[in-house]
């Protein structure tokens, strides 16, 4: 038989004759404390290092001799949860860094990075979308959204009484052609007919009404993928839900779940829209950087988690619109403000302080504080018998000083070079002496 770390297994050995024999285990090759026997019942929850085959091995003892049963258990290692959240950083015109939340037992990751919302364009065959996804964990499945009510269990959701219900979030099925509800399941304390059964309904109104997709079937005590169920009846709704109960369970016999998804498909969705280079994109941390990308548009990215077990489903979709690749626009994004705002016009000059928001551009300052301008002021030092000057420099701006001995020139260049915060310009020559500060976005030629 199969196992999957961390998920409850359970088999029997029986034997028969008279005197009615004893069974019991012998030895095993499994982790101490990962089963628990009763007889010839086993119930086992693999660790990490079980991985490969263990073994179990029973006698059947009575009066007239022993027989002996050795049962093989292979473990396999569980796929992992998708990232529980994703965001875009370091967003330039070309660029960005897609991050995600890490997963404890990933490997590695994979990135998909698209132009579409679906991760396809328009005009096509049809699009599968992910609705709704939980594992169905103790910790994800009363989380984002999902409600759970009358449920246990710790590496996968167990329903084990006739009100046990788990119930996604709200989502539209507006433009879908079909929906589809997997899932995965096991018996659970030996269940058997109704108690197996798992009763999937569908609602249009938020919750409030319900009607019946289908009924599936638990059949063995490890976990299984289920027939798939398809609804084309009852779509086209904003507020559409999907819910799972166990109406035949009985207190402690019923089933276990994970990996619950609801997917739908979308008509004419077309050929897939990824970025060269970013579809199912291998990552083995935690970010990754997106490059080659058109300013001012919007791109979609989502993730998977990876491991010897398989991959997990797809993460949500995250969104990120890129800036402008004109310089100045890009500036007012880096200040908080709106481009296309006309309080900040390049002739405007929305904060009164003499400077339209071209000059504050230019000078690196804030266009939106009339405090925040480029201006050179000084004091004379009586100690160093010198003149001090000091002016607002900004890290991105190349400054220089202009200054002359007679209003009418000639005036001399001095390049004061990138600017440094709290730069302080000296003055110990004798007589008048008349200057000011220029900004530069680039170094001047020579």
């Amino acid at each position: 038989m199969e196992a999957v770390v961390g998920q409850m297994a359970e088999f029997e050995v029986t034997a028969s004759g008279y005197p009615i024999p004893v069974v019991q285990l012998q030895s095993t090759t499994a982790s101490a404390n990962s089963y628990d026997v009763d007889a010839g019942y086993c119930v086992y929850e693999p660790p990490w290092e079980d991985i490969g085959t263990q073994t179990f091995m029973f006698t059947a003892s009575n009066s007239l001799g022993v027989a002996t049963q050795v049962v093989s258990v292979y473990v396999t290692e569980a796929a992992p949860d998708a990232p529980a959240s994703v965001w875009a950083s370091a967003t330039n015109a070309t660029d960005f860094t897609a991050a995600w939340s890490a997963v404890s037992n990933a490997t590695s990751y994979r990135l998909d990075v698209a132009t579409h919302a679906t991760f396809s364009g328009g005009g096509g065959l049809s699009e599968q979308v992910v609705l709704a996804s939980n594992g169905a964990t103790a910790a994800s499945v009363n989380q984002d959204g999902w409600s759970a009510v009358d449920t246990g269990g710790s590496t996968y959701a167990q329903m084990l009484k006739s009100t046990s219900t788990i119930t996604t979030p709200a989502f539209s099925t507006v433009g879908l052609t079909n929906l589809t509800v997997h899932t995965r399941a096991r018996t659970y304390g030996g269940a058997t007919g109704s108690s197996s059964n798992i009763t999937i309904s569908i609602s249009t109104d938020n919750g409030v009404n319900w009607v019946t997709m289908g009924v599936v079937s638990a059949w063995v005590n490890t976990m299984q993928t289920l027939p798939t169920l398809t609804n084309t009846a009852n779509l086209g709704h904003s507020q559409t839900k999907i819910r799972w109960q166990t109406l035949g369970a009985t207190g402690s016999i019923g089933v276990g779940v994970t990996n619950l998804v609801v997917q739908g498909w979308t008509e004419g969705a077309g050929a897939p829209s990824y970025i060269p280079g970013y579809s199912n994109r291998t990552v083995t941390v935690t970010s990754e950087s997106v490059t080659g990308l058109v300013a001012q548009s919007t791109y979609y990215f989502r993730v998977r988690a990876v491991n010897n077990g398989g991959s997990s489903g797809n993460s949500a979709t995250g969104q990120v619109t890129t800036t402008s690749a004109d310089p100045f626009e890009q500036w007012l994004v880096e200040q908080g403000q709106n481009p296309q705002n006309p309080d900040f016009a390049p002739d405007a000059d929305m904060d009164g302080d003499g400077m339209t928001t071209w000059e504050e551009y230019q000078a690196g300052t804030d266009p939106a504080d009339a405090s925040s301008l480029l201006k050179l002021e000084g004091e004379f030092s009586v100690t160093a018998d010198e003149l001090r000057y000091t002016f607002p420099a900004h890290t991105g701006r190349y400054y220089q000083l202009i200054y002359a001995t007679n209003l009418a020139g000639p005036f001399v260049t001095s390049n004061l070079g990138w600017g440094v915060p709290g730069i302080v310009i000296t003055n110990d020559a004798t007589g008048d002496w008349f200057g000011g500060v220029r900004a530069w976005t680039e170094q001047p030629s020579p």
